[in-house]
């Protein structure tokens, strides 16, 4: 219960930060534009534990929730903390592996280092990061990388849809050796100013 309040301390404290964000200039070809440097994403999607054939089976998905708060720096850099959970299935056993984790992440922007006008409205991220994670069914901790490929669609000036493959990696999550727990989620972005 401890690390939930953390998680939340964590969050607040990241969305307090980035709401006071100024909007960040920026000239393209003399054409000063502003972009909103804050931002609130929520994921809602499927992941399952492990990458192996076996693991396709339908008892092994379950649910996957990512919330997370964002500051960009520049037009093709950002940095983002977040929270994903609830719980993973397992084919080595018939529990529910509840689960928390915290993590960190950078997301370079591809598109707007090689040609910010070639896809006006659409934009990748490369996510990379490093976090928390707490099994509880297992008690136990560890420290894991996460990464993701992540589109969106900028809507407007505020929302934009995403689309997220990525995944969880570490040592002993729920097994002896190396873990992961892949993810495909679609998630609503919210920026701020």
């Amino acid at each position: 219960m401890l690390y939930h309040k953390a998680g939340y301390v964590c969050l607040f404290v990241a969305f307090a930060f980035g709401s006071q964000a100024q909007q960040l200039h920026f000239s393209d070809n003399g054409a000063e534009q502003q972009l909103k440097t804050s931002f609130v994403d929520v994921y809602l999607g499927s992941q399952w534990s492990g990458i192996k054939k076996e693991d396709f089976i339908r008892s092994n998905f379950s649910p996957y929730i990512q919330v997370g708060v964002g500051k960009r720096l520049t037009p093709a850099f950002t940095l983002m903390l977040n929270y994903q959970g609830f719980y993973f299935n397992y084919i080595g056993d018939n529990s529910t592996h509840k689960y928390l984790y915290l993590g960190g992440d950078v997301l370079p922007n591809p598109i707007w280092l090689i040609n910010k006008r070639m896809w006006p409205k659409v934009q990748i991220y490369l996510a990379g990061g490093i976090g928390y994670f707490y099994n509880y069914l297992q008690q136990k901790p560890a420290v894991c990388l996460d990464g993701a490929l992540i589109g969106e669609h900028i809507i407007n000036d505020n929302y934009s849809l995403k689309l997220k493959v990525g995944g969880i990696g570490g040592w002993k999550i729920y097994q002896h050796d190396k873990d992961v727990l892949p993810n495909v989620a679609v998630g609503i972005s919210r920026r701020l100013y």
